[in-house]
């Protein structure tokens, strides 16, 4: 299972937005709403390494709540889930 570079960079938008908003008195309380974003999007991570497809998913929901830049790494993290499904798909035609 492959982590795209897509997926990086909205981990590091996302904590970038994160720092801002703990950064601004006005907005301090959303950063505990970007915090549990990243902390999906390393949840992510962490099983997408460990070879588990719910990985892509839950980076892909969790890339959602912060739109509209979250939908950079929902949309790379959708390629690498259909990459995926493309090739169990060719796997079970050669068997």
């Amino acid at each position: 299972m492959k982590i795209n570079a897509g997926m990086l960079v909205a981990l590091g938008i996302h904590i970038l937005i994160t720092i801002l908003f703990f950064l601004d008195k006005d907005y301090f309380f959303l950063g505990f709403l970007g915090l549990a974003v990243v902390s999906a999007n390393v949840i992510g991570i962490l099983l997408i390494k460990f070879n588990m497809q719910a990985g892509y998913k839950i980076f892909m929901f969790s890339g959602v709540v912060l739109m509209p830049i979250g939908l950079i790494g929902a949309i790379s993290a959708r390629k690498e889930l259909d990459k995926l499904t493309e090739n169990k798909f060719n796997e079970s035609l050669k068997n």
